[in-house]
């Protein structure tokens, strides 16, 4: 709905919590008592639950605000006519305002300083051992190609343009 706050996590094929929780259920643990387990080491203490209400919290007003800034613009624009625009219009132009200068806010000054900071580093994308492994031969390749590239234009051709000129008519 709308847009998301900032900092928020959109690849979710990548995400470190949804590996580890499959991790643990690889290893034979049930799912639920993973999902547990992963929330309870997220969270470990009652501050920390109280951030993560704190953020979903935040997120739903975040939501509810955008949905009031579409209805003010569908209400401007469907709404509002001659008779009408002079009381209409000063109050939909700044409730829209408000609401706009109040998403903002939450979302780029309130809600990155309640999340929890473990939860954000949690959910940087790190490389497996697959991944490193395809980016080194990724890296070699590049550098082979480099190199027959630098021992192409060693040679004794240096450009067609020189070739063409040093050819007698």
């Amino acid at each position: 709905c709308m847009n998301d706050p900032p900092l928020k996590h959109h690849d979710k094929s990548m995400d470190i919590l949804d590996h580890k929780l499959a991790e643990s259920i690889d290893k034979g643990m049930d799912f639920k008592d993973a999902e547990r387990r992963l929330r309870n080491s997220v969270a470990s203490s009652a501050k920390h639950v109280r951030q993560q209400q704190a953020t979903r919290c935040i997120i739903w007003v975040l939501r509810m605000l955008g949905m009031v800034m579409l209805s003010c613009l569908l209400l401007m624009s469907s709404v509002l006519s001659e008779s009408n625009a002079p009381f209409l219009a000063p109050i939909l132009c700044s409730t829209l305002t408000c609401t706009v200068v109040l998403r903002c806010f939450l979302g780029t000054v309130v809600l990155p300083m309640v999340r929890l900071q473990h939860g954000i580093i949690i959910s940087v994308r790190r490389e497996v051992p697959e991944e490193k492994h395809i980016t080194t031969q990724i890296l070699e390749a590049l550098e082979e190609k480099e190199a027959s590239l630098s021992e192409w234009s060693s040679s004794g051709y240096s450009s067609a343009g020189e070739s063409f000129l040093l050819e007698d008519p």
